[in-house]
């Protein structure tokens, strides 16, 4: 019943295209013109819903959705020329644009994919709306200036990105949102499970976390290692004091601040049940915005802790961040282990760089899919970093628990897994003195 409705609607607009170009042959406009692609939009707007509502859209269903769009709009352009050709007409090479860009990607995605592409991107969303909303000033009301310039610049930047996609993707793949979702799909093509990696039993693990919360952001794949018998570390490199808001703290000094988050991350870990002997931390010396000196002082202390800990594998955030933190920390780690190398010694790890909400791009090597009920612990897990949980609830209108749960449907979406969540990484080794893979 639901896949019957959601066709129904679909196909619908097969046949209000055609009608709106007999209306055009016959002179008719305004208000029944109108009322076509209001209705045309309604269905447009309601098979989507539905589709998802009932769990029918698949592949098919959404190149069936991406094809009748497509054909009604071929109809309602040449019925608007039919009616307004002089008012259309200065626009004539925008609209050239936008044919010459459709046929170049219905050609290259049947050279690549062997069928069209099906994105429903945020731009072909906007170009959409605005075209339905030039086609009723147009046909209701006979004017074009400014949405149907407008919808045809929009179509341009829309049929660009979704030519970009189609280039970057290396499968075809359906409901794609931008050229950043593309990306990260095409990072995540080939990714390993995290239950392949077998690290020698009972190893060390090290986690060197920028700020107090970050070995929370994976804990999953923590709570796996842990189960497994490895001996995890936790070393909190930055006190995170600049993360609280003065409302938070009572007095709002750096130090009440960092004792605030570690007093966090001892409660977390705590609940997850690693011993507090394990956690260390660090508070290098920051700059005076809070972000960890890149120096031979604090290389040091990171090699030291190399040294005490000789884990086979270290945990950290991605360097490749907006965050400053994420970047530094990352820098220690590698002039750290240039440092050991320099003395003689050839460590032999690991590094294991995790997405964060942050993280600009980088490779899905590795990911560690989880279920509701993983989910269900880890946002508990998270929670008790109250301070940064108020935080994004008051500067982003969802709680901390909620953005990196979300993250992490990113991750399983774009690596196309059956589990609804997945902590992703990407693998960083050093092997020898003198080479890095």
């Amino acid at each position: 019943m639901g896949l019957t409705l959601v066709l129904a609607l679909t196909g619908l607009r097969l046949v209000l295209g055609p009608v709106l170009v007999l209306m055009a042959y016959r002179g008719a406009a305004g208000a029944p013109a109108v009322a076509l692609c209001l209705t045309a939009f309604a269905s447009d707007y309601c098979d989507g819903v539905l589709a998802r509502r009932f769990g029918v859209d698949t592949p098919a269903v959404r190149r069936f959705d991406s094809a009748t769009d497509t054909v009604f709009f071929l109809c309602a352009a040449w019925a608007a020329w039919l009616l307004h050709a002089d008012l259309l007409r200065p626009w004539a090479w925008m609209a050239l644009a936008v044919v010459a860009l459709e046929c170049a990607r219905y050609g290259f995605d049947f050279m690549k994919f062997r069928r069209e592409a099906a994105y429903h991107a945020w731009s072909a969303k906007a170009w959409g709306l605005s075209l339905f909303a030039a086609l009723v000033t147009l046909l209701g009301f006979g004017s074009a200036v400014p949405l149907v310039p407008l919808a045809l610049a929009l179509g341009i930047v829309a049929d660009a990105e979704g030519l970009a996609m189609s280039v970057i993707l290396p499968v075809w793949t359906h409901d794609v949102k931008n050229i950043a979702h593309a990306r990260r799909i095409r990072a995540a093509h080939g990714a390993a499970a995290f239950d392949s990696v077998r690290l020698p039993a009972g190893v060390p693990v090290l986690v060197l976390a920028p700020h107090p919360d970050d070995f929370d952001a994976i804990g999953v794949t923590m709570r796996l290692l842990h189960g497994r018998g490895h001996a995890l570390h936790v070393a909190v490199a930055q006190t995170g004091a600049s993360g609280v808001d003065d409302g938070f703290c009572d007095p709002p000094t750096a130090e009440a601040k960092a004792t605030l988050r570690e007093g966090e991350q001892r409660a977390s870990l705590a609940f997850f049940g690693l011993a507090a002997e394990r956690l260390r931390f660090l508070r290098l010396p920051e700059d005076a915005a809070g972000h960890a000196l890149v120096d031979a002082a604090n290389t040091a202390v990171v090699a030291a802790l190399l040294r005490e800990v000789r884990p086979a594998a270290v945990f950290l955030p991605h360097g490749h961040d907006t965050s400053v933190g994420h970047q530094r920390t990352h820098a220690l780690l590698q002039a750290a282990v240039e440092a050991i190398r320099a003395g003689g010694e050839a460590p032999a790890l690991t590094v294991f760089l995790n997405r964060d909400p942050k993280t600009i791009g980088m490779r899905f090597d590795v990911v560690t899919p989880y279920g509701e009920p993983e989910a269900a612990w880890k946002g508990e897990l998270l929670r008790f970093h109250r301070s940064q949980q108020e935080r994004n609830l008051r500067s982003r209108g969802r709680g901390f628990h909620e953005r990196i749960l979300e993250m992490d449907r990113d991750t399983a979406a774009s690596c196309r897994l059956s589990a609804p969540y997945a902590e992703a990484f990407e693998l960083e080794r050093f092997d020898t003195p003198s080479a890095r893979a």
